[in-house]
């Protein structure tokens, strides 16, 4: 963050994993803060020869949140990428992806860009060795820009924890005080938007800020500076003491707080050797522009990054290719754009070289570093015709500044094609576009040409060149995938000899191939369905429109996705949509766009209640708000007789209360969407049964029990005050369990029942007026003849208190653990008693459900069945 004035502050919060035994997993929250190229051909821009080394990290600014509007002007975004490039650009560390799935979830949190309130994406997947960085700003209160790291919340295996904490990086780690690496999925930048602020080179103008430098003090905490236990580890009585920024500054360095250097603290520029105010000082003067210093790189450094200051590459302006008449004398081409590379002043040298002696034997140069221009000179050699490519190399000192050591000296190539006497094809095809990805090339005949050779550059990805073809006639087949983009053509003649005509000048076309949707169901029952297509040669990503065909809203959706599918991130209200998609190539040219596909979103409800008996004889029938619909069905019959009770449409809100009293009994009910607008009705919701009386229905323990001390379960009874529990044994006879004041749906035994017996359940419940429901019907389960395994004490003390679950990971032995609850039979039965004779004669239900807590969010499932929809 940087005040105003001085200072600024950056936090760090942790919280340790919490065992929620009942729900059967792990919760954990935690927030924190040279490659030569073949010869190319030219015609009137030449291309750049480099070597570089890709930088290992990537920081991916996502802008969504950016709900204020500040980064909607180009140059301000500009400006955080290349200050987010210049760090990244450093980072050789190796960042393992977060790719959530198969159980492991996650929930991404941090400071909203826009608003400053806290923000969260679920299960948000992160590439290997990348961060994301939401962008924004907002109106800020004594300071003009912050950053910082995100947090998460998560739930999933050991080492599915550990990855969101460290990224793989071991020193990331462990408890707060033992960490000495950083590994995080990414956090959050915001800007001041009643500041001024300065973009582009130069020198600020008096009372703005330099966006680029206060976005690399951000981005720095965002990295962890200021921000992270690897930092804070390493401070001492008010100072900085990580062995780089030590070394660098000659002695521990002083801080201002805790997150930065003191004022005035000043290094040296990499390659420059300029002294300047370092970066991570804390306050910000305006009118001033920064580069990050050796001790801003050392702070990282000691944060555990792994950091490989790299030489900025030369730079050299194209220079034009040149056709000259034969025996042309002495030639000058200028040389311009002659620098050491972005924020470097080493020497320089430049050097030139002819690929064609015979035509052009000798290159003089003259260039005086560090000048920004220059001049070729050469005379081609009379009698002589043809082309010789000369190559201007420009070469820096490298980081020591010395030209004599080539180690580290950095080079850039620029060449151009001198032809003599000659002449060229003239393309004829591809015009201008092409949707083929392998179209034909075809160009005019030259005398005395034997063959010709085709060079395609690909523009789009530069790559150049990207095919490279002979041919006899004067037609080409390409025989590979273009991709979409830009394509740069070349063609030159080659005599019988094999020596070489000029190339033509370069001819660009693009290449617009469409995508093919794959079938797409027309009724999406779903409110995020997922859309396909086949993916295309050179689409680095897709650009995604959606109309709502219902309403004539356009572009409800326009979105750009990674890859060849597309699922809305949020629910499509109930309604007719048609779908576009173009293909999208890395320097963003768009493809055309594809055939439309139409759909409609027709959710059916989620059911809330009834879901379980109920002593209520009127009860609320309500169900989950469909987004798009403006009014709702249901249907409820009677399963006894099969009579329908209630067949509604036209519902204005997603409920409905009987009239009447419902009669004691079993029933099943439906609900649906329905929407005018959009002219159709959603699906029928899952099936839902449930008992008006109060008759429960005992599912547990599973059986053959493992435990002789099992517990045993039934189903809630909406308005129960107490349950009564009767277990009958086959060899100890009638009441081996009576409980009649139980106020919990689950009962554990206490005493050990016998290995190896058979016994049988029944529960009723009884509600807070005195109203006695009839009997479930009997459940029968055996017990295994094993002894129960011992349960630890501190397990037993959850069981007793689970609202009081420590911070360690537990895996209780016993069955008493969440599982997926099947559907369950809720039969009519007589009230008998459990203990009279007459209770022996009843039918032993069938299903045996596995054990399991059951609480209010297993209810809709346990009943859910896919039994036969209601007639309508």
């Amino acid at each position: 963050m940087f005040p105003a004035v001085t200072s600024d502050s950056s936090s760090s919060l942790y919280s340790g994993l919490i065992a929620q035994l009942h729900a059967s997993r792990a919760r954990w929250s935690r927030a924190r803060c040279s490659r030569r190229r073949a010869h190319q051909p030219h015609s009137g821009a030449s291309e750049e020869l480099e070597v570089r080394t890709l930088p290992a990290i990537t920081i991916a600014i996502d802008y969504s949140r950016d709900t204020q509007g500040f980064f909607n002007q180009q140059a301000r975004r500009d400006e955080l990428q290349r200050a987010a490039d210049s760090l990244a650009s450093a980072l050789q560390d190796d960042l393992s992806a977060i790719s959530p799935g198969g159980g492991n979830n996650w929930t991404a949190t941090f400071t909203h860009p826009g608003n400053g309130g806290t923000a969260s994406v679920s299960n948000l997947s992160v590439p290997a060795d990348t961060l994301i960085l939401f962008a924004g700003g907002m109106q800020l209160s004594g300071s003009i820009a912050e950053g910082g790291p995100g947090g998460f919340n998560a739930s999933g295996n050991a080492s599915w924890l550990n990855l969101l904490s460290t990224r793989g990086e071991a020193g990331a780690g462990g408890s707060a005080a033992s960490q000495s690496d950083v590994g995080f999925w990414g956090g959050t930048i915001m800007f001041s938007t009643s500041a001024s602020w300065h973009t582009g080179s130069g020198v600020p103008a008096g009372g703005s800020h330099d966006l680029y430098s206060i976005a690399l003090h951000e981005l720095s905490h965002f990295l962890g500076v200021g921000s992270s236990n690897a930092w804070f580890n390493q401070i001492s009585g008010g100072s900085f003491t990580g062995v780089n920024s030590v070394a660098e500054f000659g002695g521990n360095v002083p801080l201002s707080g805790t997150g930065h250097w003191a004022s005035g603290t000043s290094s040296t520029v990499p390659g420059t050797g300029a002294n300047q105010t370092a970066v991570m000082v804390p306050a910000v003067v305006s009118g001033v522009q920064k580069e990050m210093t050796v001790l801003d790189w050392a702070a990282l450094q000691d944060i555990g990054w792994q950091v490989e200051l790299a030489n900025a590459v030369p730079t050299l302006n194209n220079i034009v290719d040149l056709s000259l008449e034969e025996g042309a004398g002495e030639q000058t081409v200028n040389l311009s754009g002659i620098t050491a590379g972005a924020g470097e002043s080493q020497p320089l040298r430049v050097t030139a070289s002819s690929s064609n002696s015979a035509l052009i034997a000798d290159v003089q140069v003259q260039y005086v570093s560090p000048q920004t221009t220059g001049q070729v000179r050469f005379t081609p050699t009379a009698g002589q015709t043809g082309f010789s490519t000369i190559t201007v190399v420009v070469e820096d000192g490298g980081r020591d500044r010395n030209l004599s050591t080539a180690s580290d000296n950095a080079t850039t190539s620029r060449s151009f094609v001198v032809s003599v006497g000659t002449s060229r094809p003239t393309i004829i095809s591809p015009l201008v576009s092409t949707a083929e990805q392998r179209p034909r090339i075809e160009w005019t005949a030259v005398p005395g040409a034997a063959s010709y050779e085709v060079w395609i550059g690909n523009s789009s990805i530069g790559q150049n060149p990207w095919v490279l073809g002979d041919s006899a006639t004067t037609f080409f087949d390409v025989p590979v995938n273009l991709g979409i983009g830009k394509m740069d053509l070349w063609v030159r003649g080659v005599r019988s000899n094999g020596t070489f005509m000029p190339w033509t000048d370069m001819h660009r076309f693009v290449v617009t191939t469409v995508p093919t949707m794959d079938a797409l169901n027309v009724r999406q029952e779903i409110a995020r369905p997922t859309v396909t297509w086949q993916a295309i040669p050179g689409a680095e990503s897709y650009d995604v429109w959606v109309n709502n065909t219902s309403t004539g809203e356009t572009q409800v959706i326009r979105q750009t996705v990674g890859s060849n599918s597309w699922t809305p991130a949020a629910d499509l209200p109930m309604s007719r949509y048609r779908i576009w998609v173009r293909g999208i190539a890395a320097d963003r040219f768009f493809g055309g766009w594809g055939v439309r596909s139409d759909f409609y979103v027709a959710p059916a409800p989620l059911i809330d209640s009834p879901a379980v008996p109920t002593f209520d004889r009127t009860p609320q029938f309500s169900w989950g708000e469909v987004a798009g619909a403006d009014s709702y069905g249901i249907y409820l019959k009677r399963l006894a007789d099969g009579s329908v009770i209630a067949n509604l449409n036209g519902l204005a809100t997603p409920e409905w209360t009987p009239s009447v009293d419902l009669a004691d009994g079993n029933y099943a009910w439906w609900a649906l969407a329905e929407s005018s607008v959009a002219n159709f009705r959603s699906g029928w919701s899952t099936r839902i049964e449930f008992h008006v009386g109060g008759q429960t229905s005992v599912y547990g323990p599973s059986s053959p029990s493992a435990s002789r001390t099992p517990y045993i379960d039934w189903v809630p009874v909406i308005g129960a005050a107490r349950y009564e529990l009767w277990v009958n044994g086959d060899a100890e006879g009638p009441k081996v369990i009576h409980e009649t004041s139980l106020t919990n749906f689950w009962f554990k035994v206490q005493t050990p029942l016998q290995s190896g017996g058979t016994y049988r359940v029944w529960v009723r419940a009884i509600s807070g007026g005195g109203e006695v429901a009839i009997w479930s019907s009997q459940y029968v389960f055996t017990v295994s003849a094993v002894d129960d395994p011992e349960v630890p004490e501190d397990l037993l003390d959850l069981l007793a208190n689970p609202g009081s679950a420590d911070d360690a990971v537990r895996n209780p032995s016993d069955d008493h653990s969440a599982v997926s609850l099947a559907a369950a039979a809720v039969n009519d039965q007589e009230d008998v008693n459990p203990g009279s004779a007459a209770d022996q004669d009843q039918p032993v239900v069938e299903f045996h459900a596995d054990h399991a807590v059951f609480d209010e969010l297993h209810v809709a499932a346990w009943f859910a069945a896919a039994g036969e929809l209601p007639d309508v």
